[in-house]
């Protein structure tokens, strides 16, 4: 199964990403973000730091996304956090019609949820419900392949699984300077409905300049296999900037997937 999966996965990367080849301009986006919470009283010394780095390459009919964070937090001499994730996901077609593909692979390492190493790969559909510089409302599923080392109160456990990939994401643009953006994730086994993950992002922000933003933003996970689960509010800055590259001739493209017509 794992193979089968795997070879769907590079065919359809591959025929996507012939399909995606054009004469349009490529844009290149980088954000890091650095936010925390320190707290300190007369019994007890505790914070959290949380580092995020994304970049991204846009052309007209194909996105590449990296997305990549490191949270670490103490409460006195005990560590509470030491959490890695990092993503890599595609988008095709989605700037252009209302139906679009997507596909993801996935590693996160976490000790507060006690997942020494999770990777996750899959691909699917996602449908632009709105897609404007106002308000951005996406809704995406698929299926993701799963393989995973717990330590659970019984021991290490190391499995492999396939799971359903529900999310929801939006943005809600305010004003000029105040942005509303998240995403939400639900992912239950196909094999065992209580095997369930959870995670969820909400950040506000507020632009001080075109390139800088200052940022609060709650952040919830839960493995229901370890029966663990954090809840992060972290406030902090946020830096972003897009380049645009030259834009080069169009090629032939080869139709080697179906173009879904626009709503």
């Amino acid at each position: 199964m794992m193979k089968t999966l795997f070879l769907f996965c590079i065919l359809l990367v591959s025929s996507f990403w012939v399909n995606a080849q054009g004469g349009d301009t490529t844009r290149y986006k980088f954000r890091y973000g650095l936010t925390g919470i320190y707290n300190r009283t007369n019994d007890v010394r505790s914070f959290v730091i949380n580092n995020a780095l994304a970049l991204s390459v846009v052309r007209r009919k194909f996105a590449l996304n990296s997305n990549s964070s490191w949270i670490f937090g103490r409460q006195e001499s005990d560590l509470s956090n030491n959490d890695i994730s990092s993503a890599l996901n595609f988008d095709v077609l989605k700037d252009l019609q209302r139906l679009y593909y997507w596909g993801l692979a996935n590693f996160t390492s976490s000790y507060s949820l006690k997942v020494n190493y999770q990777f996750q790969g899959g691909v699917g559909l996602g449908y632009n419900i709105s897609n404007t510089d106002r308000l951005e409302l996406v809704v995406s599923d698929g299926i993701l392949f799963e393989a995973s080392d717990l330590d659970l109160d019984t021991g290490k456990e190391t499995y492999q699984t396939i799971r359903n990939s529900l999310r929801l994401k939006h943005r809600v643009r305010l004003s000029n300077v105040v942005s509303l953006e998240g995403s939400h994730f639900w992912q239950p086994s196909f094999s065992n409905s209580k095997d369930y993950i959870i995670r969820s992002t909400t950040g506000l922000s507020l632009k001080l300049k075109s390139w800088l933003s200052v940022t609060g933003a709650v952040t919830y996970n839960k493995y229901s296999r370890t029966d663990r689960e954090n809840l992060l509010v972290n406030f902090g800055f946020v830096a972003e900037n897009v380049f645009v590259g030259r834009s080069r001739p169009a090629t032939t493209a080869v139709p080697v997937a179906p173009v879904i017509p626009v709503e």
